[in-house]
């Protein structure tokens, strides 16, 4: 039944995320960039759960290294340059992203294994001189993992708009 748990009354257990990611981006064409990177996460638990799970052992923290690699491709993209740096503009078209992460076991007291893509579209469209509609679609699967339990979707965090809302 949909509200038979209370769950803000479970106490569940709390984590705190550290991480460090390092990645580089490279522009391919224009429209299509390459960015390949790795990133690190700590999770430490900063309340303990009260629930006690038969099957599940809830550990006191959970580390992984995971490479990542990302393709986005913006056909049609608008651009200037601005003395040797390159600012794009727009496109007419939608920006396409793939987005993949696989975890390393034992890497850098990583204790866990997974894999995570993502795909999305955006797109930006001027109706008139002060409005716009923009719309974002995706989709994404946590899978392989063993024991890490945290499914990090980059794309479909609440803070996560690519080109801002040009709202100040």
């Amino acid at each position: 039944v949909k509200d038979s748990i209370d769950f803000d009354r479970l106490n569940l257990g709390v984590f705190t995320d550290h991480y460090l990611q390092v990645k580089h981006k490279l522009e391919i064409v224009n429209g299509l960039d390459f960015t390949l990177g790795v990133i690190w996460h700590r999770r430490v638990q900063t309340k303990k759960s009260e629930i006690k799970l038969d099957n599940i052992n809830v550990k006191d923290h959970y580390s992984s290294f995971a490479l990542g690699a990302r393709i986005d491709y913006t056909p049609g993209q608008y651009y200037y340059w601005n003395k040797n740096r390159k600012v794009d503009v727009y496109s007419p078209f939608p920006t396409f992203s793939l987005d993949w992460e696989h975890g390393f076991p034992e890497v850098f007291g990583s204790n866990g294994m997974y894999d995570r893509w993502e795909v999305e579209m955006n797109y930006s469209y001027k109706t008139n001189v002060l409005n716009r509609i923009y719309y974002q679609l995706g989709a994404g699967i946590f899978s392989k993992q063993s024991t890490i339990w945290f499914a990090d979707f980059y794309n479909f965090r609440h803070n996560h708009v690519p080109e801002g809302w040009w709202d100040d």
